[in-house]
């Protein structure tokens, strides 16, 4: 079965996750915001946290005239019309990467809608404000279930593609695992729960089927809570005694909110450059990212910061070196400073070969390159992906 994704902000870090989890060989396409994946099992999709939407392929053309592409759409909707239940039924299109404007369209969607309406089915179109329905409407108008149909048109390359919407990601779930859990943190800086399950997931890029999950940078539990929902054993430590402690509150309110998840099987306080861990094949973190700016600090007081958080994680990787096997998966977040785009990264990346690791080898991405980052951040995080040599 074919799928088209559509990507987060940072598509590079949705594709690097979709990589991870089902192959390079599986992903046929990936151009903007857009990854064509090939793939007959199950996609787990609410564990993903780089994909704001999954579609499942009914048309794929190749140099279609544009002029051609609305009867096209309306003649794949008409088939979907015997497939279509009766009752009220709540219609959406989205437009990616195709020339278009919303008056054109939505004279479109009138037109199907009209098409597809009979005396035991209405239809209900929702008009767009942009050319493609954002998460909230895709997710609130309920258009990936029995009674909603979401279509989307993309152009990847020199292809037309025509989809259905199988999956939206779940915003309510997100806003409240990271805003309603009890215990929070400001000045650490917020993980965010889609961030945290990119980084589990770009772990399993050297262990595909791990067992248990190690942060040993696991402040407010972020990375915990997302393994636990994963299905997974989690052991968490930080140097933090405080965040410990917020560490095993939050993930007890999380088996109130999840009936079954699991307990952790060790949260405790550890400085992650000395303390021994048992027993997990993944690690998923991420570490201490220094000082916050609100303005990019001048040279000299960046060169020690860097010099500081670079010590403290090359000692942290050396320990972890020797706890660990080839088929132990990694993903650690760690900073880079945002100075008007150009990203200055720590020393320890260009000297990862000479601490034991290797980067994962990436096919749609680089993992020696993948950045976390919004505009006006000066510290962003940089994940890095590897394995032990």
């Amino acid at each position: 079965m074919r799928h088209i994704f559509i990507l987060g902000r940072q598509p590079e870090l949705g594709v690097a996750e979709l990589e991870s989890l089902f192959g390079s060989d599986k992903i046929t396409d990936f151009e903007n915001n857009l990854a064509i994946l090939d793939y007959e099992g199950e996609i787990n999709f609410i564990n993903l946290g780089g994909s704001i939407k999954c579609a499942t392929i009914m048309e794929d053309i190749e140099n279609l005239n544009i002029n051609a592409l609305p009867s096209k759409i309306e003649n794949v909707c008409l088939e979907l019309e015997k497939t279509i239940p009766e009752g009220k039924i709540i219609l959406g299109f989205s437009f990616y990467n195709i020339p278009s404007d919303i008056g054109s369209m939505t004279k479109l969607g009138i037109r199907i809608k009209k098409a597809l309406s009979k005396k035991d089915r209405s239809i209900r179109f929702i008009p767009n404000k942009e050319l493609d329905l954002n998460s909230a409407s895709v997710y609130h108008n309920k258009l990936t279930s029995e009674h909603g149909i979401e279509i989307i048109v993309a152009k990847i390359k020199n292809r037309i593609i025509i989809a259905r919407t199988s999956y939206v990601q779940n915003i309510d779930a997100y806003r409240n695992r990271d805003q309603e859990r009890p215990f929070r943190d400001s000045k650490i800086g917020m993980l965010p729960p889609k961030l945290a399950q990119i980084l589990i997931n770009l772990a399993k890029s050297n262990n595909k089927d791990p067992k248990t999950v190690l942060d040993p940078f696991c402040g407010t539990g972020v990375v915990l809570q997302e393994a636990l929902l994963m299905g997974l054993d989690v052991i968490g430590s930080d140097l933090n005694p405080k965040m410990v402690d917020f560490s095993v509150k939050n993930t007890s309110w999380l088996k109130e909110q999840y009936p079954g998840v699991k307990d952790p099987t060790v949260i405790k306080e550890g400085d992650a450059t000395i303390t021994k861990w048992d027993n997990f094949d993944l690690v998923a973190s991420e570490s201490y990212l220094g000082a916050t700016y609100s303005f990019f600090p001048r040279d000299e007081e960046l060169a020690k910061e860097m010099s500081s958080v670079n010590n403290l994680l090359k000692n942290f990787f050396k320990n972890l070196h020797e706890q660990i096997d080839e088929n132990t998966g990694i993903c650690v977040a760690v900073p880079a400073w945002n100075n008007k785009g150009n990203f200055m990264t720590l020393p320890l990346i260009d000297q990862i070969e000479d601490m034991g690791y290797n980067f994962i080898n990436l096919k749609h991405s680089s993992a020696k390159h993948l950045f976390y980052s919004r505009e006006d951040q000066i510290v962003v995080r940089q994940l890095l992906v590897i394995k032990r040599k």
